[in-house]
Protein backbone atom coordinates (compact mmCIF):
# COMPACT_ATOMS: atom_id res chain seq x y z
CA UNK A 1 0.00 0.00 0.00
CA UNK A 2 3.44 2.22 0.53
CA UNK A 3 4.19 1.69 -3.03
CA UNK A 4 7.35 0.51 -2.61
CA UNK A 5 8.15 -3.24 -3.68
CA UNK A 6 11.52 -4.54 -4.64
CA UNK A 7 12.22 -7.57 -6.49
CA UNK A 8 10.93 -8.40 -10.45
CA UNK A 9 7.29 -7.35 -9.32
CA UNK A 10 5.44 -10.39 -9.71
CA UNK A 11 2.94 -12.51 -7.33
CA UNK A 12 3.43 -16.29 -7.75
CA UNK A 13 2.10 -19.47 -6.94
CA UNK A 14 2.81 -23.54 -7.36
CA UNK A 15 0.41 -25.44 -8.84
CA UNK A 16 1.59 -29.69 -9.81
CA UNK A 17 5.20 -28.95 -8.15
CA UNK A 18 5.61 -26.34 -11.02
CA UNK A 19 5.72 -22.03 -10.20
CA UNK A 20 3.56 -20.36 -12.15
CA UNK A 21 3.12 -16.58 -12.55
CA UNK A 22 -0.21 -15.42 -10.67
CA UNK A 23 0.14 -11.38 -11.54
CA UNK A 24 2.42 -9.15 -12.38
CA UNK A 25 2.59 -5.79 -10.17
CA UNK A 26 1.85 -2.89 -12.75
CA UNK A 27 4.50 -0.50 -12.90
CA UNK A 28 7.34 -3.35 -11.59
CA UNK A 29 9.96 -4.72 -13.61
CA UNK A 30 9.24 -7.88 -14.92
CA UNK A 31 5.95 -5.92 -16.58
CA UNK A 32 8.11 -3.19 -17.70
CA UNK A 33 10.15 -5.76 -19.67
CA UNK A 34 7.02 -7.22 -21.17
CA UNK A 35 8.71 -10.55 -20.42
CA UNK A 36 6.22 -12.51 -18.92
CA UNK A 37 2.72 -13.13 -18.71
CA UNK A 38 0.28 -14.35 -16.17
CA UNK A 39 0.29 -18.28 -16.23
CA UNK A 40 3.87 -18.68 -17.61
CA UNK A 41 6.17 -21.05 -15.68
CA UNK A 42 9.14 -20.29 -13.84
CA UNK A 43 11.49 -23.56 -13.78
CA UNK A 44 14.57 -22.70 -13.48
CA UNK A 45 16.06 -19.11 -11.54
CA UNK A 46 19.89 -17.72 -11.43
CA UNK A 47 19.60 -15.47 -8.76
CA UNK A 48 23.14 -13.96 -10.64
CA UNK A 49 23.92 -14.25 -14.09
CA UNK A 50 26.92 -15.91 -13.58
CA UNK A 51 25.30 -18.48 -11.53
CA UNK A 52 24.25 -21.51 -13.09
CA UNK A 53 20.45 -22.17 -13.60
CA UNK A 54 18.89 -23.97 -10.61
CA UNK A 55 15.81 -26.51 -11.88
CA UNK A 56 13.31 -25.63 -9.55
CA UNK A 57 10.58 -27.88 -10.23
CA UNK A 58 8.92 -29.39 -7.01
CA UNK A 59 10.24 -26.37 -4.92
CA UNK A 60 8.96 -24.98 -2.32
CA UNK A 61 7.31 -21.84 -3.29
CA UNK A 62 9.35 -19.67 -0.95
CA UNK A 63 12.53 -21.33 -1.51
CA UNK A 64 11.68 -20.15 -5.18
CA UNK A 65 10.77 -16.84 -3.87
CA UNK A 66 14.03 -16.45 -2.39
CA UNK A 67 16.54 -17.20 -5.14
CA UNK A 68 14.17 -14.41 -7.72
CA UNK A 69 14.38 -11.91 -4.85
CA UNK A 70 17.24 -9.62 -4.50
CA UNK A 71 18.50 -6.08 -3.87
CA UNK A 72 17.59 -3.54 -6.79
CA UNK A 73 19.63 -3.03 -9.42
CA UNK A 74 21.05 -6.58 -9.56
CA UNK A 75 20.11 -9.25 -12.56
CA UNK A 76 17.92 -12.55 -12.36
CA UNK A 77 18.41 -15.29 -14.84
CA UNK A 78 14.46 -17.24 -15.35
CA UNK A 79 13.69 -20.25 -17.49
CA UNK A 80 10.03 -19.43 -18.22
CA UNK A 81 7.66 -22.26 -19.79
CA UNK A 82 4.73 -19.32 -21.64
CA UNK A 83 1.67 -20.17 -21.31
CA UNK A 84 1.52 -20.38 -24.83
CA UNK A 85 3.99 -23.40 -25.14
CA UNK A 86 1.73 -26.55 -25.78
CA UNK A 87 4.51 -28.81 -23.41
CA UNK A 88 6.03 -28.60 -19.24
CA UNK A 89 10.07 -29.94 -20.93
CA UNK A 90 11.83 -27.33 -22.39
CA UNK A 91 11.95 -23.08 -21.79
CA UNK A 92 13.48 -20.12 -22.79
CA UNK A 93 15.90 -18.32 -20.63
CA UNK A 94 15.58 -14.13 -19.76
CA UNK A 95 16.80 -11.78 -17.68
CA UNK A 96 15.46 -9.43 -15.80
CA UNK A 97 16.90 -6.58 -14.15
CA UNK A 98 15.52 -6.45 -10.19
CA UNK A 99 14.02 -2.84 -8.44
CA UNK A 100 11.72 -0.83 -6.75
CA UNK A 101 8.21 -0.33 -7.91
CA UNK A 102 8.19 3.74 -7.82
CA UNK A 103 5.12 5.58 -6.36
CA UNK A 104 4.55 7.39 -9.72
CA UNK A 105 4.47 3.76 -11.29
CA UNK A 106 1.26 3.21 -9.69
CA UNK A 107 -0.08 5.96 -8.98
CA UNK A 108 -3.27 7.02 -10.28
CA UNK A 109 -3.18 8.31 -14.69
CA UNK A 110 -5.61 9.55 -16.57
CA UNK A 111 -5.84 9.42 -20.48
CA UNK A 112 -8.85 10.60 -22.97
CA UNK A 113 -10.59 8.13 -25.85
CA UNK A 114 -12.11 9.78 -29.06
CA UNK A 115 -15.29 8.16 -30.32
CA UNK A 116 -17.09 10.03 -33.35
CA UNK A 117 -20.77 8.92 -33.96
CA UNK A 118 -22.45 9.86 -36.89
CA UNK A 119 -23.96 12.63 -35.07
CA UNK A 120 -21.60 13.75 -32.51
CA UNK A 121 -18.22 13.62 -31.34
CA UNK A 122 -17.62 11.86 -27.21
CA UNK A 123 -14.64 12.36 -25.30
CA UNK A 124 -14.26 9.50 -22.40
CA UNK A 125 -12.26 10.24 -19.52
CA UNK A 126 -10.07 6.96 -18.51
CA UNK A 127 -8.24 7.04 -15.00
CA UNK A 128 -6.25 3.69 -14.63
CA UNK A 129 -5.80 2.70 -11.46
CA UNK A 130 -2.95 0.15 -10.63
CA UNK A 131 -3.75 -0.19 -7.01
CA UNK A 132 -5.31 1.56 -3.75
CA UNK A 133 -2.41 3.55 -2.17
CA UNK A 134 -1.79 5.08 1.03
CA UNK A 135 1.08 7.13 2.86
CA UNK A 136 0.35 5.63 5.75
CA UNK A 137 3.34 7.34 7.81
CA UNK A 138 2.44 10.71 6.67
CA UNK A 139 -1.40 10.15 7.20
CA UNK A 140 -0.29 9.09 11.05
CA UNK A 141 1.84 12.38 11.12
CA UNK A 142 -1.04 14.61 10.35
CA UNK A 143 0.57 15.93 6.96
CA UNK A 144 -1.75 17.21 4.32
CA UNK A 145 -0.70 16.40 1.17
CA UNK A 146 -0.07 12.58 2.30
CA UNK A 147 -0.22 10.76 -1.35
CA UNK A 148 -3.19 8.43 -1.49
CA UNK A 149 -5.31 7.03 -4.35
CA UNK A 150 -8.54 8.96 -3.53
CA UNK A 151 -6.50 12.16 -3.60
CA UNK A 152 -5.16 11.45 -6.78
CA UNK A 153 -8.44 10.40 -8.39
CA UNK A 154 -10.50 13.36 -7.18
CA UNK A 155 -7.59 15.83 -8.82
CA UNK A 156 -7.75 13.83 -11.78
CA UNK A 157 -11.59 14.11 -11.78
CA UNK A 158 -11.55 17.85 -11.73
CA UNK A 159 -9.11 17.78 -14.41
CA UNK A 160 -11.21 15.53 -16.86
CA UNK A 161 -14.17 18.03 -16.00
CA UNK A 162 -12.37 21.16 -17.02
CA UNK A 163 -11.41 18.95 -19.85
CA UNK A 164 -15.50 18.43 -20.00
CA UNK A 165 -15.36 14.79 -20.77
CA UNK A 166 -18.73 13.12 -21.80
CA UNK A 167 -17.64 10.31 -18.88
CA UNK A 168 -15.42 8.74 -17.14
CA UNK A 169 -14.04 4.78 -17.27
CA UNK A 170 -12.08 4.13 -14.01
CA UNK A 171 -9.95 1.22 -15.01
CA UNK A 172 -9.58 -1.23 -12.14
CA UNK A 173 -8.00 -4.14 -14.36
CA UNK A 174 -5.24 -5.77 -12.56
CA UNK A 175 -6.07 -4.32 -9.24
CA UNK A 176 -5.51 -6.49 -6.53
CA UNK A 177 -6.74 -4.22 -3.43
CA UNK A 178 -4.76 -2.12 -1.04
CA UNK A 179 -5.97 -0.11 1.73
CA UNK A 180 -10.34 -0.52 2.92
CA UNK A 181 -9.94 2.89 3.77
CA UNK A 182 -9.32 4.20 0.13
CA UNK A 183 -12.16 2.18 -1.86
CA UNK A 184 -14.53 3.37 0.41
CA UNK A 185 -12.91 7.20 0.42
CA UNK A 186 -12.76 7.10 -3.26
CA UNK A 187 -16.38 5.65 -3.38
CA UNK A 188 -17.50 8.64 -1.39
CA UNK A 189 -16.27 10.72 -4.72
CA UNK A 190 -19.06 9.04 -6.96
CA UNK A 191 -21.75 7.94 -4.40
CA UNK A 192 -21.67 10.65 -1.98
CA UNK A 193 -22.92 9.35 1.23
CA UNK A 194 -24.04 6.01 2.14
CA UNK A 195 -22.41 2.55 3.05
CA UNK A 196 -19.83 1.11 1.16
CA UNK A 197 -18.99 -2.02 2.73
CA UNK A 198 -20.36 -4.48 5.44
CA UNK A 199 -17.25 -6.15 7.68
CA UNK A 200 -18.18 -9.21 9.62
CA UNK A 201 -15.53 -10.03 12.83
CA UNK A 202 -14.49 -13.64 13.14
CA UNK A 203 -17.45 -13.44 16.61
CA UNK A 204 -20.07 -12.55 14.12
CA UNK A 205 -20.77 -9.14 14.78
CA UNK A 206 -21.00 -6.83 11.21
CA UNK A 207 -20.19 -2.81 11.06
CA UNK A 208 -21.03 -1.08 7.88
CA UNK A 209 -18.39 1.41 6.88
CA UNK A 210 -18.84 4.64 4.60
CA UNK A 211 -20.07 8.18 4.97
CA UNK A 212 -23.21 9.46 6.68
CA UNK A 213 -22.84 12.74 4.82
CA UNK A 214 -20.61 13.61 1.98
CA UNK A 215 -21.44 15.64 -1.87
CA UNK A 216 -20.26 13.96 -5.03
CA UNK A 217 -17.21 15.24 -6.48
CA UNK A 218 -18.03 13.89 -9.86
CA UNK A 219 -22.24 12.93 -10.93
CA UNK A 220 -21.57 12.54 -14.32
CA UNK A 221 -21.72 9.14 -16.37
CA UNK A 222 -19.18 6.75 -14.89
CA UNK A 223 -18.47 3.17 -15.72
CA UNK A 224 -15.62 0.48 -13.70
CA UNK A 225 -14.06 -1.98 -15.77
CA UNK A 226 -12.54 -4.86 -14.28
CA UNK A 227 -10.97 -8.38 -14.55
CA UNK A 228 -10.40 -11.38 -13.18
CA UNK A 229 -7.58 -9.63 -11.22
CA UNK A 230 -9.15 -7.11 -10.04
CA UNK A 231 -9.51 -8.26 -5.81
CA UNK A 232 -10.92 -7.08 -3.18
CA UNK A 233 -10.43 -3.39 -2.40
CA UNK A 234 -11.55 -3.25 -6.53
CA UNK A 235 -14.50 -5.45 -5.51
CA UNK A 236 -15.88 -3.62 -2.55
CA UNK A 237 -15.52 -0.30 -5.04
CA UNK A 238 -17.53 -2.20 -7.73
CA UNK A 239 -19.54 -3.91 -5.80
CA UNK A 240 -20.97 -0.71 -4.46
CA UNK A 241 -21.37 0.94 -7.61
CA UNK A 242 -23.41 -1.81 -8.96
CA UNK A 243 -25.23 -1.96 -5.36
CA UNK A 244 -26.10 1.93 -5.78
CA UNK A 245 -26.58 1.31 -9.52
CA UNK A 246 -24.24 4.56 -9.92
CA UNK A 247 -22.33 2.96 -13.06
CA UNK A 248 -22.27 -0.16 -14.80
CA UNK A 249 -19.52 -2.87 -13.96
CA UNK A 250 -18.11 -4.20 -17.78
CA UNK A 251 -15.36 -7.12 -17.88
CA UNK A 252 -15.03 -10.17 -16.22
CA UNK A 253 -15.84 -11.91 -13.24
CA UNK A 254 -13.37 -10.00 -10.36
CA UNK A 255 -11.21 -12.43 -8.16
CA UNK A 256 -13.51 -12.89 -5.33
CA UNK A 257 -11.31 -12.21 -2.65
CA UNK A 258 -14.04 -11.12 -0.04
CA UNK A 259 -11.53 -11.99 3.37
CA UNK A 260 -8.88 -10.31 5.66
CA UNK A 261 -6.03 -11.82 6.80
CA UNK A 262 -3.91 -10.98 9.74
CA UNK A 263 -0.41 -12.23 10.52
CA UNK A 264 0.24 -13.82 14.22
CA UNK A 265 4.14 -14.09 15.02
CA UNK A 266 5.10 -17.58 16.33
CA UNK A 267 8.62 -18.32 18.56
CA UNK A 268 9.10 -19.75 14.88
CA UNK A 269 8.08 -18.17 11.79
CA UNK A 270 4.14 -17.09 11.32
CA UNK A 271 1.08 -18.03 11.39
CA UNK A 272 -1.90 -16.19 9.06
CA UNK A 273 -5.34 -16.83 9.47
CA UNK A 274 -8.56 -14.93 8.29
CA UNK A 275 -9.97 -12.59 10.78
CA UNK A 276 -12.70 -11.06 8.83
CA UNK A 277 -14.92 -11.05 5.97
CA UNK A 278 -16.32 -8.57 3.56
CA UNK A 279 -20.25 -8.14 2.69
CA UNK A 280 -21.61 -5.55 0.01
CA UNK A 281 -24.69 -3.34 1.05
CA UNK A 282 -26.97 -5.56 -0.89
CA UNK A 283 -25.88 -8.26 1.69
CA UNK A 284 -24.29 -10.17 -1.02
CA UNK A 285 -20.59 -11.35 -0.51
CA UNK A 286 -17.57 -10.67 -2.91
CA UNK A 287 -16.10 -13.76 -1.69
CA UNK A 288 -15.22 -16.82 -4.37
CA UNK A 289 -17.93 -15.38 -6.85
CA UNK A 290 -16.44 -12.13 -6.97
CA UNK A 291 -18.45 -8.91 -8.89
CA UNK A 292 -20.64 -10.64 -11.88
CA UNK A 293 -20.33 -7.35 -14.17
CA UNK A 294 -23.60 -6.08 -15.50
CA UNK A 295 -21.47 -6.78 -19.05
CA UNK A 296 -19.64 -8.85 -20.45
CA UNK A 297 -16.02 -8.01 -21.98
CA UNK A 298 -14.31 -10.94 -23.42
CA UNK A 299 -11.53 -8.99 -24.40
CA UNK A 300 -10.40 -8.16 -20.86
CA UNK A 301 -8.10 -11.09 -19.23
CA UNK A 302 -10.48 -14.34 -17.64
CA UNK A 303 -9.07 -17.44 -16.80
CA UNK A 304 -10.68 -20.54 -14.42
CA UNK A 305 -7.20 -20.96 -13.11
CA UNK A 306 -7.54 -17.42 -11.52
CA UNK A 307 -9.23 -16.97 -8.73
CA UNK A 308 -10.49 -17.22 -5.44
CA UNK A 309 -12.48 -20.03 -6.18
CA UNK A 310 -9.62 -21.94 -7.75
CA UNK A 311 -7.82 -22.13 -4.10
CA UNK A 312 -7.48 -25.17 -2.03
CA UNK A 313 -10.25 -24.85 1.23
CA UNK A 314 -10.89 -21.17 -0.02
CA UNK A 315 -14.25 -19.96 1.97
CA UNK A 316 -17.48 -20.76 1.17
CA UNK A 317 -19.74 -17.63 -0.99
CA UNK A 318 -22.86 -16.92 1.34
CA UNK A 319 -24.78 -13.84 2.04
CA UNK A 320 -26.11 -11.85 5.17
CA UNK A 321 -29.20 -8.99 5.99
CA UNK A 322 -29.24 -5.94 3.25
CA UNK A 323 -28.42 -2.58 4.76
CA UNK A 324 -31.13 0.46 3.59
CA UNK A 325 -29.69 2.73 0.51
CA UNK A 326 -30.49 4.81 -1.62
CA UNK A 327 -29.65 3.86 -5.20
CA UNK A 328 -29.48 5.90 -8.54
CA UNK A 329 -30.78 5.59 -11.59
CA UNK A 330 -27.75 5.32 -13.64
CA UNK A 331 -28.01 1.84 -15.19
CA UNK A 332 -31.37 0.93 -16.70
CA UNK A 333 -31.52 -0.33 -20.02
CA UNK A 334 -28.66 -2.70 -19.62
CA UNK A 335 -29.60 -5.60 -21.63
CA UNK A 336 -29.97 -3.24 -24.70
CA UNK A 337 -26.55 -1.69 -24.59
CA UNK A 338 -25.92 -5.35 -23.64
CA UNK A 339 -27.07 -6.56 -27.02
CA UNK A 340 -25.63 -3.60 -28.70
CA UNK A 341 -22.19 -4.32 -27.15
CA UNK A 342 -22.51 -7.99 -27.92
CA UNK A 343 -23.05 -7.17 -31.50
CA UNK A 344 -19.58 -4.82 -31.78
CA UNK A 345 -17.78 -7.54 -30.06
CA UNK A 346 -18.97 -10.38 -32.28
CA UNK A 347 -17.89 -8.63 -35.44
CA UNK A 348 -14.18 -8.07 -34.00
CA UNK A 349 -11.59 -9.79 -34.91
CA UNK A 350 -9.88 -9.72 -31.47
CA UNK A 351 -12.97 -11.81 -30.09
CA UNK A 352 -12.21 -14.70 -32.61
CA UNK A 353 -8.72 -14.63 -31.72
CA UNK A 354 -9.49 -14.88 -28.36
CA UNK A 355 -12.30 -17.67 -28.81
CA UNK A 356 -9.54 -19.92 -30.41
CA UNK A 357 -6.92 -19.92 -27.95
CA UNK A 358 -9.27 -20.56 -25.26
CA UNK A 359 -10.63 -23.62 -27.08
CA UNK A 360 -6.75 -24.49 -28.17
CA UNK A 361 -6.01 -23.96 -24.59
CA UNK A 362 -8.70 -25.99 -23.44
CA UNK A 363 -8.22 -28.87 -25.59
CA UNK A 364 -4.29 -28.76 -24.34
CA UNK A 365 -5.03 -28.84 -20.57
CA UNK A 366 -7.61 -31.55 -21.31
CA UNK A 367 -4.96 -33.83 -22.36
CA UNK A 368 -4.36 -36.20 -19.67
CA UNK A 369 -2.32 -38.98 -21.38
CA UNK A 370 1.75 -38.84 -22.77
CA UNK A 371 2.94 -40.89 -25.20
CA UNK A 372 6.06 -41.81 -24.06
CA UNK A 373 7.82 -42.58 -27.73
CA UNK A 374 9.14 -40.07 -28.25
CA UNK A 375 8.38 -39.57 -31.97
CA UNK A 376 4.92 -39.69 -31.55
CA UNK A 377 5.36 -37.01 -28.73
CA UNK A 378 7.69 -35.17 -31.20
CA UNK A 379 4.87 -34.78 -33.67
CA UNK A 380 2.21 -33.90 -31.26
CA UNK A 381 3.99 -31.26 -29.94
CA UNK A 382 4.69 -29.95 -33.52
CA UNK A 383 0.86 -30.01 -34.23
CA UNK A 384 0.22 -27.78 -31.37
CA UNK A 385 2.88 -25.54 -32.19
CA UNK A 386 1.45 -25.43 -36.13
CA UNK A 387 -1.93 -24.92 -34.68
CA UNK A 388 -0.82 -22.16 -32.06
CA UNK A 389 0.82 -20.47 -34.70
CA UNK A 390 -2.05 -20.49 -37.32
CA UNK A 391 -4.33 -18.86 -34.36
CA UNK A 392 -1.48 -16.57 -34.30
CA UNK A 393 -1.00 -15.31 -37.85
CA UNK A 394 -4.42 -15.63 -38.48
CA UNK A 395 -5.24 -12.86 -36.52
CA UNK A 396 -1.88 -10.47 -36.92
CA UNK A 397 -2.86 -10.39 -40.55
CA UNK A 398 -6.35 -9.98 -40.32
CA UNK A 399 -5.44 -6.21 -38.16
CA UNK A 400 -2.29 -5.51 -40.74
CA UNK A 401 0.09 -7.07 -38.66
CA UNK A 402 3.26 -9.04 -40.02
CA UNK A 403 2.85 -12.82 -39.46
CA UNK A 404 5.44 -14.77 -37.54
CA UNK A 405 7.51 -17.02 -39.85
CA UNK A 406 8.19 -19.73 -37.16
CA UNK A 407 6.93 -20.89 -33.77
CA UNK A 408 10.38 -19.82 -32.32
CA UNK A 409 9.89 -16.05 -33.30
CA UNK A 410 6.38 -16.10 -31.72
CA UNK A 411 8.06 -16.95 -28.52
CA UNK A 412 10.62 -14.41 -28.74
CA UNK A 413 8.55 -11.29 -30.24
CA UNK A 414 7.69 -8.34 -27.94
CA UNK A 415 4.39 -8.86 -26.89
CA UNK A 416 4.14 -5.00 -26.74
CA UNK A 417 3.06 -4.68 -30.30
CA UNK A 418 -0.28 -6.60 -29.90
CA UNK A 419 -0.73 -5.50 -26.27
CA UNK A 420 -1.53 -2.08 -27.44
CA UNK A 421 -3.46 -2.46 -29.86
CA UNK A 422 -5.73 -5.16 -27.88
CA UNK A 423 -5.84 -2.45 -25.07
CA UNK A 424 -6.84 0.02 -27.50
CA UNK A 425 -9.49 -2.27 -28.61
CA UNK A 426 -10.94 -2.64 -25.07
CA UNK A 427 -10.89 0.72 -24.10
CA UNK A 428 -12.47 1.86 -27.57
CA UNK A 429 -15.27 -0.99 -26.79
CA UNK A 430 -15.24 0.02 -23.18
CA UNK A 431 -15.96 3.92 -24.31
CA UNK A 432 -19.03 2.79 -26.36
CA UNK A 433 -20.79 1.10 -23.76
CA UNK A 434 -20.24 4.20 -22.11
CA UNK A 435 -21.82 6.31 -24.21
CA UNK A 436 -24.95 3.92 -24.48
CA UNK A 437 -25.10 4.41 -20.83
CA UNK A 438 -25.22 7.80 -21.50
CA UNK A 439 -27.36 8.32 -24.28
CA UNK A 440 -30.09 6.17 -22.30
CA UNK A 441 -29.39 7.35 -18.74
CA UNK A 442 -29.09 10.71 -17.08
CA UNK A 443 -27.38 9.63 -13.41
CA UNK A 444 -29.67 10.44 -10.55
CA UNK A 445 -30.24 9.43 -6.95
CA UNK A 446 -33.57 8.01 -6.17
CA UNK A 447 -35.67 9.23 -3.75
CA UNK A 448 -38.72 7.19 -2.02
CA UNK A 449 -40.66 8.90 -3.73
CA UNK A 450 -39.62 7.12 -7.09
CA UNK A 451 -40.33 3.67 -5.65
CA UNK A 452 -44.24 4.35 -4.78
Amino acid sequence: MSLSLEGIGAILSTEDGITKIVRLIPGGPADKSGLLKVNDKIVGVASLPENDIEDVRDWRIDEVVRLIRGPKNTKVRLEVIPNSSPDNILGRVIEITRGLVKLEDQAAKKKKVEIYKPNKSYNIGVIDLPAFYMDFDAFSRNQFNYKSSSKDVRNLLRELKEEQVDGVILDLRGNSGGSLYEAYSLAKLFIGKGSIVQVMESNGSIQPLGHTRGIQNYDGPVMILVDKLSASASEILAGAFQDYKRGLIVGSNTFGKGTVQRLENLSYGQLKFTEQKFYRVSGKSTQNLGVIPDINLPYVFDSEEVGEMALENSLPYDDISSLEYEPFNSTSNIEMIQSFSKKRVSDSNLNEYIKDQKIQSRIELDKKLIPVNYLVRKSEKKAQEEKRLFIENRFRVSVGLKPYLNFQEFLDADPEELNEFSEKMVLEEAARILIDQINFNKPKRLSSSDFR
